[in-house]
């Protein structure tokens, strides 16, 4: 449903750029968010947000409260708020989850860097696994300890999950990266006239 349209465009021949740009412009003027009226409180805590995810890429959700409180800004208020900065793309704070609802991630970059070092690691940690990846394995991808303490590993673990790009398997001990499974084929041949057989086919 999110999906307005398609086009042909060409970057090397500029062809059509200037046409899907206008689109974009027209599309974005009537999503949900555009055009709401924000309170200068809820301003400040945005920009308090923005300039402390400068140095810091995750805190926890009571510590997004105090900062709220400064402003004036009640608990139910300040859950509404997160919803909207999270839909924007300026946080990441997943509400519906038991888990990750305590962490709120003030640089969302920081989170989808994570994501992209797994998926690079096909062609070296993860060769040859079709798929698997293993908790032992996250200290070879994430090498960076101080970018990436082991603390945060279930976080960034379950954010995957969230976005449905990756599902345990064992629990907190094997996973499944959708996107690093074999493209590859497979063709069996059935005997379809062998009454014992029993024939289904999955149509997606």
């Amino acid at each position: 449903p999110q999906i307005i349209d398609s086009f042909k465009v060409s970057c090397k021949m500029n062809i059509e750029i200037g046409h899907l740009r206008n689109v974009i412009k027209e599309e974005t003027t009537k999503l949900p968010l555009m055009g709401m009226v924000w309170l200068s409180s809820w301003l400040n805590v945005r920009m308090e947000l923005e300039s402390l995810a400068k140095n810091t890429n995750m805190i926890t959700y009571k510590e997004y409260q105090e900062i709220c409180r400064k402003y004036n800004i009640l608990p139910g208020e300040a859950l509404s708020l997160s919803k909207y900065l999270h839909d924007l793309g300026i946080i990441i704070n997943f509400q519906n989850d038991l888990f990750l609802r305590n962490n709120v991630i003030l640089n969302p970059e920081w989170g989808t860097n994570a994501v992209y070092k797994v998926l690079d690691a096909q062609d070296t940690v993860l060769k040859n696994r079709n798929g698997i990846l293993y908790y032992d394995d996250l200290p070879k991808i994430w090498r960076d300890s101080t970018e990436y303490p082991e603390d945060v590993y279930p976080i960034i673990l379950r954010l995957m999950e969230n976005f449905q790009l990756s599902f345990e398997v064992n629990r907190n001990q094997e996973y499944l990266v959708a996107e690093l499974l074999e493209n590859e084929e497979v063709v069996n041949e059935l005997d379809l006239d062998n009454k014992q057989i029993l024939n289904f086919q999955y149509n997606y």
